[in-house]
């Protein structure tokens, strides 16, 4: 039960670090115009790099509290029942070390996905504003892309078997919890591509508009 519930616990991690990556490369783009000005200014890549993470951290650490929070309220509620429906006396699990590794456990995912982020969305040339071209994002190259994932992936790998506490158990929870992700997004990739592709509009424009959009 434990080893489950902690495979639910990297599970959250997972999903909450996806979802650090997708926002932290909207910002990115979003304030392309911003980096380019800084960069002009004298800043190098590692300074933005440096202040970007930093954001991450904080509001890693932000997101973290609020979930040792509810994770503190959840456990009190769960020994409170139990403690009523059945004769077993379960013990408190709440400890200073526990909150201060679940704390932890939320920051590093949190820096790792932010680390990701910064890699796979590129760097902004000054020269473009300059010349008052489009500013766009270069991508990075293959080579740098994949060592980026890899060592990202080794760290999020080694925190997932801190926190499972086997290296075995928790390569087994980390392939489960990607592997059902990935058939999730499978699934609603199969599930877009058929309502973009194969949904008959019947002659109605709107229908039409919303199909055009979702392609």
């Amino acid at each position: 039960i434990e080893t489950c519930l902690r495979g639910a616990g990297i599970l959250g991690l997972l999903v909450g670090g996806i979802g650090v990556a997708n926002t932290m490369v909207v910002l990115l783009r979003r304030r392309m115009t911003q980096m380019a000005v800084l960069k002009v200014l004298g800043y190098r890549q590692a300074d933005l790099n440096a202040v970007f993470l930093l954001e991450a951290a904080i509001l890693g650490s932000l997101g973290s509290g609020v979930g040792l929070v509810l994770g503190i309220l959840v456990s009190k509620s769960l020994i409170g029942l139990s403690g009523r429906m059945t004769n077993m006396l379960l013990e408190d699990p709440i400890s200073p070390a526990l909150l201060l590794g679940a704390g932890s456990a939320g920051l590093l995912t949190t820096l790792i996905f932010a680390v990701l982020a910064l890699v796979s969305a590129g760097e902004t040339r000054p020269a473009a504003l300059l010349r008052g071209e489009t500013l766009v994002l270069e991508r990075p190259s293959y080579v740098k892309l994949a060592v980026a994932l890899l060592g990202l992936g080794l760290a999020f790998a080694t925190l997932t078997c801190l926190v499972v506490g086997s290296l075995l158990n928790g390569l087994i929870v980390l392939a489960i919890a990607a592997g059902g992700l990935v058939g999730l997004g499978g699934l609603l990739s199969g599930i877009l591509w058929v309502v973009a592709r194969l949904l008959p509009v019947w002659g109605r424009p709107t229908l039409k508009m919303a199909r055009r959009s979702l392609q």
